[in-house]
């Protein structure tokens, strides 16, 4: 069906699918070349960025850091100061342990988007997970919290900046609201961590256990079960 698309947005959107469809059936390279041809052809900007972010998405998939934050700098050539560029690569530099490219991508981009409540979260929590700067980090992700009040990932942040600075009770009380409004492996690696430390261990197995049926190889719920071994 996608390769009999013509008309032409359609077909931009089809090309697109094709390459995610080959990465999934283990053709990633082959997918790769195919977006690599379909930036080529574009002549506008926001389409070439879709394009370079689909890329992303496939290295991400792939485990493929390293790659992907080659791609995205060349890109970044073409327009350094574009903020979904900026935003794709500082995620992508935290995974390489390049934490002064994600903070100043992170910070470029909240300079240009002061409103931009996932980049103020990601440069948070990368503060709170990576450094031990823990009150700059609250900081950031109280202004993504009131910009987005009840957004998991940001509750999560909040549980876990607050687990850092030792305030145990907000810590289970964010942990807690994000696990109830996503289950999700990662929030369960976090929260799980907390009620162990307060001596919840069978609800803190409990947690782990729903995470695990979430994706049992999510790296962050499996480097937690490794080092507290429950």
């Amino acid at each position: 069906y996608y390769l009999r698309v013509k008309d032409e947005s359609y077909q931009f959107d089809s090309q697109l699918r094709i390459a995610a469809l080959l990465a999934a059936l283990g053709r990633a390279d082959e997918g790769l070349d195919k977006l690599e041809a379909l930036a080529q052809e574009q002549s506008s900007w926001s389409r070439r960025v879709r394009v370079y972010l689909a890329q992303g998405e496939i290295l991400r998939a792939e485990g493929r850091y390293r790659d992907g934050v080659e791609m995205y700098s060349r890109a970044l050539l073409q327009k350094p100061d574009d903020p979904n560029l900026l935003y794709a690569r500082g995620l992508m530099a935290e995974k390489i342990d390049r934490l002064d490219m994600a903070e100043s991508d992170l910070r470029k981009v909240i300079a240009l988007e002061p409103q931009n409540a996932n980049a103020l979260n990601a440069l948070g929590y990368t503060l709170a997970d990576r450094t031990e700067r823990y009150q700059e980090a609250l900081k950031y992700i109280l202004r993504a919290s009131e910009l987005v009040p009840d957004d998991p990932a940001i509750l999560d942040s909040l549980g876990w900046v607050s687990f850092r600075l030792g305030k145990m009770e907000e810590a289970e009380k964010w942990l807690s609201k994000a696990f109830e409004k996503l289950t999700d492996a990662e929030i369960a690696a976090h929260y799980g961590e907390v009620l162990w430390a307060i001596n919840k261990k069978d609800k803190a197995r409990e947690v782990w256990q729903k995470g695990k049926e979430q994706d049992a190889e999510h790296p962050v719920l499996l480097e937690t079960l490794e080092r507290i071994k429950p």
